[in-house]
């Protein structure tokens, strides 16, 4: 999943390491040895007029329970705020809600960090695809 306003044809390879050499997208893996079972991205903002850092993409390639995904979550955003951006005041996640487990668990998870549904947008990309937004308040 990935933040609604942005296009897939900006996870290519060369795009990727283009915002990691600009320091525009940090990436944060869940691995178990040599085996990688998720990513999140962070956009910081900086590029943008508002200054908010977002969540751009979550990829997950196994299955495994909500609370690792809640876990991984959390330790992404105490990471970002200590390491990355010290005077970070929030983190936003938009998505296209889509009525399917995976997503239904991050939206608990998400609930369960204290993060905060700021909009549901109806019908935002086209008839029957909403969009919903959280916010994360450190």
């Amino acid at each position: 999943m990935r933040d609604y306003n942005t296009p897939e044809e900006l996870y290519n390879a060369i795009s990727i390491r283009a915002k990691v050499f600009m320091y525009v997208e940090d990436y944060y893996l869940l691995r178990k040895e040599d085996e990688i079972y998720g990513v999140i991205s962070i956009v910081n903002g900086k590029v943008y007029i508002n200054q908010t850092s977002f969540i751009g993409k979550i990829v997950l390639t196994k299955s495994f329970n909500q609370q690792v995904l809640k876990d991984f979550i959390g330790s992404v955003l105490i990471n970002y705020k200590n390491e990355v951006k010290k005077d970070s005041k929030k983190i936003r996640i938009s998505f296209e809600n889509k009525d399917t487990e995976i997503y239904k668990e991050l939206i608990q998870s998400l609930i369960e960090l204290s993060f905060i549904k700021v909009a549901e947008l109806k019908d935002e990309l086209t008839i029957g695809q909403d969009v919903l937004i959280y916010d994360y308040f450190y």
